[in-house]
């Protein structure tokens, strides 16, 4: 672009600049111009020149130089000078983006996001060319699905634009743009002309989808002009940052607790993942007939607020808090941090929720803290066992659904505190695989009694034991105290199957038929079969469960004692030793006897190969057993017909 001659040519204050002759050439723009820094650029007064770049720029002249003050801009020659003459042959700059760069204010999910956009050219930008500048593909990746998600909001149409430069430069965009939700685009026309090498910065708000997310890869582009397009990166500059502070993981310690700072959260569209780091529930009393008051604990990773939720919003809804004789009323009176502030939705069939939205301003939702509150509840008239299993999650935040964890409070110091297992003992009878009876005893004690319809034991954790589903049959000394439920058979259990950490995993379920007595010892034993591979002794648990009193106990191994030889010749081959009484310590599949014999060692007689094995793990129909290495033999490769047992 070629400069006028009453335009003044910007210098650095510290290089000398030509005055105009008849002989002086035309100033060219050099493309190895350098733009000032976002710093001085967006700090400096509308007055003050931009920097040009230490390579000389290319001027002739015959005149004596004479050098610039470092205060003054040196003014361009009159119209009146005799014309400057180039000396070389005119061309015109390909228009091109020098600057490009893109972040956000916010990266929770919900929240309103503040995007900043900057960008400077090597050349003018005329308003009255109708040139529109086009910001693309802000749609974040979600992290669960892999597909790219649109912003929540705001939704297609014309939304506000912010310009963020110096006070000359503040109306250099239209106030509003053109927004595509569905794209994720972002049209803006220009009010005023730009200058080249400045920076322009603009801002505009959306609305984080719910869930977590990848940044967005975002094009910056300039409709109306032949101009390549170029890549937002996110950049550390006066106005924009490569992380968030305080948007990041809670840091250990008490609550409330502090959020770190997200590494690369600036990243536009980037939004973290919403998960729910506590979820307590208790309650003050287990007496039938009695007003009970539920107090719930709950804290998350994220500011419990959600911009454009359907209705309000988030709501945390818990499920599970069936048995009441509270009727479904509608409206429940809560108390938060023991005021009455606020009421939930209840439901009789087990449910309450709570629009976190009516709560009050000052009520702490933040990301990190514990957000306490509590409400009464009519027990029912009949005795509950246990405390139900109780859910929680909430919409617009996309928390996944979770069980919360029993927490008694003060008034229920015996499980906080003494906690109920005294004695907790298992064996085994057969550590060998694939066993198909292997008798695991259990002795426990409590230190209360354990009320008959109320109490249960469950024997937790029992890696890669098998039994079928359902009720399983139970043996040993007090076998006839327990039942698989309050109204079934006694001298039964429920056995139950599922995965944990990629293993089986086997539980049994007892329920008392009888008061137990506070230190007496009691034993029970059943059957399971044994995995076909080798393992160490499980870490198995006994979770005793009384109204609101729940203890979980590790069960102690029986590591001294030595099992009964499982031969039944009492082969010595088959002897066991201390440690093999471990319940579900698995050796690993073996030949205990592994021998072979011939009936001649002379040449070119038949001779009888006898083979004795004997295995620790049961042979099934149809197994392969293959003996090798027979080297030498003259028998042609044919069937061979076995005898023996």
């Amino acid at each position: 672009l070629i400069e006028s001659s009453t335009t003044a040519i910007p210098t650095s204050s510290s290089t000398p600049m030509a005055t105009a002759s008849s002989t002086t050439s035309i100033a060219m723009a050099s493309s190895t111009t350098a733009m000032a820094t976002t710093s001085s650029i967006l700090t400096t007064s509308s007055t003050t020149p931009i920097a040009t770049s230490t390579t000389t720029p290319t001027r002739t002249t015959t005149t004596t130089p004479t050098p610039a003050t470092s205060s003054t801009t040196v003014p361009a020659t009159s119209s009146s000078t005799t014309p400057m003459i180039p000396t070389t042959t005119p061309h015109v700059i390909a228009p091109e983006f020098l600057h490009a760069s893109i972040c956000q204010s916010a990266a929770y999910p919900c929240h309103s996001n503040n995007i900043t956009v900057c960008f400077s050219t090597n050349s003018k930008m005329n308003s009255d060319l109708d040139l529109t500048l086009a910001v693309t593909g802000l749609m974040g990746n979600n992290t669960r699905t892999g597909e790219y998600v649109p912003v929540k909001g705001p939704e297609s149409g014309d939304i506000r634009v912010q310009t963020l430069n110096r006070s000359d430069v503040l109306g250099a965009f239209n106030a509003t743009g053109a927004w595509d939700r569905s794209r994720g685009d972002l049209k803006v026309k220009f009010a005023q002309d730009t200058q080249p090498y400045q920076i322009y910065c603009f801002r505009f708000t959306v609305i984080n989808p719910v869930e977590a997310q990848d940044c967005a890869h975002v094009n910056l582009s300039m409709m109306g002009m032949d101009m390549a397009s170029i890549k937002l990166e996110n950049l550390d500059t006066l106005v924009c940052s490569t992380d968030l502070i305080g948007q990041g993981q809670c840091q250990a310690g008490a609550f409330p607790r502090v959020p770190s700072t997200l590494q690369g959260g600036g990243c536009p569209l980037k939004v973290v993942d919403p998960r729910m780091l506590f979820a307590l529930i208790g309650q003050s009393t287990a007496a039938p007939c009695s007003i009970n008051t539920i107090s719930v604990g709950l804290a998350f990773n994220v500011p419990m607020v959600c911009s454009g939720c359907a209705g309000g919003g988030p709501v945390v809804t818990i499920s599970g808090l069936n048995g009441t004789a509270t009727r479904s009323d509608g409206a429940m009176p809560l108390q938060i941090y023991g005021q009455p502030l606020s009421t939930a939705v209840w439901d009789q069939a087990g449910s309450l929720s709570l629009d976190l939205s009516l709560l009050p301003p000052d009520v702490g939702r933040g990301a990190c803290e514990m957000f306490n509150f509590s409400f009464n509840v009519t027990n029912s008239h009949l005795a509950r066992p246990s405390a139900p299993e109780v859910k929680v999650q909430t919409s617009c935040l996309a928390t996944p659904e979770q069980d919360m964890m029993y927490s008694a409070g003060a008034a229920a110091p015996l499980a906080e505190h003494l906690g109920m297992c005294t004695m907790k003992k298992m064996s085994q009878s057969n550590p060998w695989p694939g066993a198909k009876h292997n008798l695991l005893k259990f002795n426990f004690s409590t230190n209360v009694s354990l009320v008959a319809n109320c109490g249960r034991i469950l024997i937790d954790k029992l890696q890669e034991a098998c039994a079928s589903e359902g009720m399983m049959h139970i043996g040993c000394r007090d076998a006839g105290m327990f039942s698989m439920g309050p109204q079934g058979t006694n001298a039964t259990g429920m056995w139950k199957t599922y995965t944990h950490n990629l293993h089986r995993q086997g539980s049994l379920e007892l329920h008392l038929l009888q008061d137990t007595v506070p230190g007496t010892v009691y034993e029970i034993c059943f059957n399971v079969t044994n995995p076909a591979v080798a393992q160490s002794a499980p870490m198995i648990e006994m979770v005793v469960k009384q109204r609101e009193f729940v203890d979980v106990c590790q069960v102690e191994h029986d590591a001294a004692s030595v099992p009964q030889n499982p031969c039944s010749s009492g082969d010595t081959v088959c002897a066991l030793e201390a440690g093999d009484a471990a319940p579900l310590k698995i050796r690993a599949p073996a030949f205990l006897k592994k021998e072979i014999g011939q009936s001649t060692p002379y040449p070119c007689q038949e001779n009888l190969i006898t083979v004795t094995l004997m295995s620790n793990i049961p042979m099934q129909h149809r197994s392969l057993i293959t003996i090798s290495n027979l080297a030498g033999a003259l028998s042609a490769s044919a069937q061979l017909n076995l005898t023996g047992t």
